[in-house]
């Protein structure tokens, strides 16, 4: 018997979780849903850890200086679009482990597909945000505003998500 080649060697993958190993799968799709569950995750960590975006202004008037900033983030009013569209990331990043965890019953498409969906709504969501954002912040003209690492981690992490996961069903139906 001849040893295995590198290539065979690098192409198994697994998980060992206390102390048991569990059989993650193993074939062309699986790099997209690796790549899914990374992009899903870090999507949905910035999303409900760190602002979508603020602003600041001053107004000065009779010597008095008035400084006012506020925030779109995870202890505002908009906590629950928040909280919904993380969740949605988080569900596509369970779907991408579960495409990986189960390779003898191999992952359900239809799953895989509302998934898909999903990432493209929180993308679609997070650039309308922005752009209501933008406008309102153009028409009251603040001194400062910008959109915060919220924006950019849903918007990268929905749209990166929706390839991979678009990529891993092409593949799985190629098979």
């Amino acid at each position: 018997m001849e040893p295995p080649t590198f290539r065979q060697v690098s192409c198994k993958m697994a998980l060992v979780h206390y102390g048991r190993e569990a059989r993650v799968q193993e074939g062309p799709a699986s790099p997209f849903f690796v790549g899914s569950l990374i992009t899903s995750v870090v999507g949905a960590a910035l999303l409900l850890a760190t602002d979508f975006a603020g602003w600041s202004s001053s107004t000065s008037g009779g010597g008095i200086t008035v400084e006012e900033s506020g925030y779109i983030g995870l202890l505002t009013v908009y906590f629950p679009l928040i909280a919904v569209l993380s969740g949605t990331l988080l569900y596509c990043g369970y779907v991408s482990f579960t495409a990986l965890r189960h390779p003898e019953q191999g992952p359900d498409p239809r799953y895989i597909d509302l998934a898909y969906k999903g990432s493209v709504a929180v993308f679609a969501t997070v650039l309308v945000g922005a752009l209501v954002f933008a406008t309102i912040m153009l028409t009251d003209e603040p001194d400062d505003w910008w959109l915060d690492s919220g924006f950019y981690g849903g918007m990268i992490g929905s749209l990166l998500t929706a390839v991979l996961l678009r990529l891993g069903l092409t593949r799985l139906s190629a098979d």
